[in-house]
């Protein structure tokens, strides 16, 4: 062993026994061989995990039938089995040669389909998820009844001519004048103000409080009237009486009082306190 014959180790022990002396050898000896048994155990350990993890692999690799997996790997898994449950052996259980061969093939096709799809400018099939959205704020969210829409359009089009004339003193202000399908008793306010389109009043509040105020959309503004309202009584009085003053006065102040029902500022609040002045 290691090259030492008879001879020396004879003379080693001489020179060990009358360095230390007779108490020390036996424990030095014990030492020596716990020594020698954990370096060769370590070295077993070595040979084997070279042997399980480079050299096995590599010659199934190589073979056309892989060999079968080591007994002390099968009987390890089985113990986590026990110890930990089916989740635990299925952690710790590693992915054979032929499970990682299928897999890499599977991966290599999906990527050519589509390196092939995206040359023939093919675009994969994505499920649609396109909303309609819609102004809350808008009347055409059909939360009237149909009876009262139908009263409604009917009043709209006995009073296109009044209409038509209160559109004319708002200009721009409005996108049109219309009768109120949710406002149907003499109770309810006289006038209301309603949005159409993608932008809401509220919205519009918003972009004009940030610092893109001069380019943000406007909403599309719409003046509603109450046809039930003794307000709009006279209206047509003033329509069929040719006043188109006291018309225009009675529009200005209904589209102001229904701006301020919102919550919105008035455009001119000088002129809203004189028209209020004049109907005084």
């Amino acid at each position: 062993m290691f090259g030492i014959g008879e001879t020396e180790l004879v003379l080693i022990l001489l020179f060990a026994f009358m360095i230390f002396g007779p108490d020390k050898l036996p424990g030095m000896g014990k030492t020596l061989g716990r020594a020698l048994r954990q370096f060769r155990n370590a070295q077993e350990g070595f040979t084997q995990v070279v042997q399980t993890e480079i050299v096995d692999p590599a010659t199934e690799a190589m073979s056309d039938n892989p060999k079968k997996p080591n007994r002390k790997r099968v009987e390890f898994d089985e113990d986590a089995d026990i110890e930990g449950g089916q989740e635990g052996a299925a952690a710790k259980r590693t992915e054979t040669f032929a499970e990682r061969k299928k897999r890499l093939e599977a991966e290599r096709k999906a990527r050519e389909a589509a390196e092939k799809a995206q040359v023939d400018g093919a675009e994969a099939e994505r499920e649609d998820r396109t909303l309609e959205l819609k102004n809350v704020s808008s009347g055409d969210l059909d939360l009237a009844s149909e009876e009262e829409k139908k009263a409604a359009d009917e009043a709209a089009k006995a009073n296109e001519g009044l209409f038509g004339a209160m559109k004319e003193t708002l200009g721009d202000a409005v996108a049109k004048v219309t009768v109120s399908a949710h406002l149907t008793s003499a109770d309810d306010a006289p006038s209301s103000v309603s949005a159409e389109g993608p932008v809401s009043l509220e919205m519009e509040q918003v972009l004009a409080a940030g610092p893109d105020a001069a380019q943000a959309p406007k909403a599309t503004r719409v003046l509603e009237v109450n046809a039930a309202h003794p307000v709009f009584a006279k209206l047509q009085a003033a329509q069929e009486a040719g006043d188109t003053d006291k018309l225009a006065l009675y529009t200005s102040l209904l589209y102001d009082q229904a701006l301020l029902t919102e919550g919105l500022p008035v455009a001119d609040p000088v002129a809203f306190a004189q028209n209020v002045c004049k109907l005084m």
